[in-house]
């Protein structure tokens, strides 16, 4: 991502935004684009003082300045300028980039944190409906375990009368249906 430094780039510079923040590739990009911008401006400056102080060691040797070194000068002041310009505007942007960065991880954060409570919370209200469904299944079975128990006891009482009736000698059908109804009735 190239901006231009010395514009509005660096203050109208956009990033793609991740789960975690900003996109550390185009804010390094753009950190180092800066960085090189100035670092390219400061060579500017090295240069051009460096010409400065051979045309001063020329002026000395002359005693009249020349329009040229007063020129030079001027391009001098114009460039220490621009660097610090450049510089400033650098550590804005940079300073801008990581407190949005830093918001947007705390959001994110934040939001994940909440999520994971409300996950939690569901998670806990489930499991005590689960819990209180297990407990009303095992007192079902409880009742039809005993209901089961009393219909198996009333069976044998059933099957011992039947076995007790055939023993003994009967006149008829009639008369063993007639002697075992009452038992059969009390137990049902």
């Amino acid at each position: 991502m190239a901006i231009d430094t010395f514009g509005s780039g660096v203050a109208a510079a956009t990033f793609r935004t991740r789960p975690l923040g900003f996109d550390k590739d185009e804010v390094r990009a753009c950190l180092q684009n800066l960085a090189s911008d100035y670092e390219e401006a400061q060579r500017q400056i090295d240069r051009l003082t460096a010409r400065l102080r051979a045309f001063e060691d020329v002026q000395e040797q002359s005693p009249a300045r020349s329009t040229t070194a007063v020129q030079v000068e001027r391009v001098l002041a114009s460039a220490h300028k621009i660097a610090e310009d450049v510089k400033v505007e650098a550590e804005a942007a940079a300073k801008k980039i990581l407190s949005e960065a830093h918001g947007e991880a705390a959001r994110l954060r934040t939001q994940a944190e909440r999520d994971a409570s409300d996950l939690t919370s569901n998670a806990a209200t489930r499991l005590n409906e689960l819990n209180a469904e297990i407990e009303r299944t095992m007192e079902r079975r409880e009742a039809v375990n005993a209901q089961l128990y009393r219909m198996a006891e009333q069976l044998e009482e059933v099957s011992r009368a039947i076995r007790s009736t055939t023993a003994a000698p009967a006149t008829s059908a009639s008369e063993t249906t007639t002697r075992l109804k009452p038992q059969i009735v009390a137990r049902a």
